[in-house]
């Protein structure tokens, strides 16, 4: 892998022109991505989809957005602190772009993104939804036909409904930029946010490779995912590879929940803060 690849700002969807005055402001082209991930749609949705506490009285309630932000600002700053001193220079669509500068971005805007395809309620939510296409694929009918018998000659598609994965609807999500949805983003943060890029066929949750511990991308996606290896270099004859910079997006999402959890317990009395100094 080289981070030349693997901070690739090409798109899925074609870019549509600048206003020419725009020219006389240029911003890399991760910095546009991000502009364009605050004013989207698809983003502000977060704000209506609860992350703990549901239908507290309280004003502290953090939403997937809030947590979204928070990730994305904790990722952002584990980017600057590792690529510190870094001075190996890629190209870029206004020149040249500092690689560390780059990893920074990616992290930013993957941060805001990496819970876009998650239900309300989290993995309750996506585990309820699972367990309704388990439970109705035998009932529910398409052309007379009960829908399980309908995928009966694609098993992928059938596993991906009853193992519905959060992760794997955000690459959907931003697969549709191909046919001109709103969100158009590079594809070194697309690739950032796969953290498990595995089928429903093929992830095992005891697998001692965590990259098989879930599934990643639902069968419409795989050529998706398959493009957007081969374009950031992920992709070997190995099989598709985690980005590097997925594990720090990990890290920061794990941060963020842990800090998060902590302030929600303390405002809900669940523990007191201890007035005695630590002793060595």
């Amino acid at each position: 892998m080289e981070w030349n690849s693997l901070l690739s700002t090409q798109k899925l969807g074609d870019k549509e022109p600048e206003p020419a005055e725009f020219i006389r402001y240029p911003i890399n082209a991760f910095e546009k991505d991000y502009h364009e991930i605050v004013s989207s749609v698809v983003f502000r949705r977060l704000q209506d989809k609860t992350q703990v506490f549901p239908l507290d009285k309280s004003d502290f309630i953090r939403t997937r957005l809030t947590h979204s932000i928070e990730v994305s600002t904790i990722a952002r700053q584990m980017g600057i602190m590792i690529s510190k001193g870094e001075t190996i220079y890629r190209p870029s669509d206004i020149g040249e772009a500092n690689t560390a500068e780059g990893i920074a971005s990616v992290l930013l805007c993957a941060g805001l993104l990496h819970d876009l395809g998650n239900p309300p309620f989290g993995h309750f939510g996506e585990n309820t939804i699972a367990e309704w296409f388990k439970n109705q694929l035998g009932h529910v009918k398409y052309k007379g036909k009960p829908i399980r018998e309908v995928l009966a000659y694609q098993t992928q598609m059938i596993k991906d409904l009853e193992h519905f994965e959060g992760n794997a609807q955000t690459l959907r999500i931003l697969a549709k930029a191909r046919h001109n949805s709103e969100i158009n983003v590079s594809a070194a943060i697309i690739s950032t946010l796969v953290k498990y890029p595995t089928s429903s066929l093929e992830f095992d949750e005891h697998d001692p490779d965590n990259k098989r511990h879930k599934m990643g991308y639902f069968y419409s996606e795989r050529e998706t995912l398959s493009e957007v290896s081969n374009i950031v270099g992920t992709k070997n004859e190995f099989g598709i590879h985690r980005h590097p910079l997925a594990y720090m997006l990990e890290a920061a999402d794990d941060i963020a929940y842990a800090t998060a959890d902590l302030e929600d317990a303390f405002k809900k009395k669940l523990f007191k803060a201890s007035s005695r100094s630590a002793v060595a």
